[in-house]
Parts: structure tokens; sequence; C-alpha cells
């Protein structure tokens, strides 16, 4: 079975990452998750 991921599909996954991180920071997650509220969409 191969699990390596496409030129593409990494190109993705590193664009994703960058776009969360920067607009999400990872501090404010667990902040949600912790928050018995959670989130509002």
């Amino acid at each position: 079975m191969h699990l390596d991921l496409t030129p593409d599909q990494e190109f993705f996954r590193e664009t994703t990452e960058r776009f969360l991180r920067d607009r999400v920071p990872p501090e404010e997650l667990r902040r949600l998750r912790d928050d018995e509220v959670g989130f509002e969409a």
C-alpha cells in the first residue's frame, strides 16, 4: 500500500496548514476545544 502524498497533495497540505495557522492560531483552537460552549458556526 502506497501512502506517500503526491506533489499536489503535499502542496495542498502545506497551503492548508499555513492558511489555518495564520487565521486560527493553535492557542485559539485549544481554547475553543476546552470551552464548554465550543465554537459558534
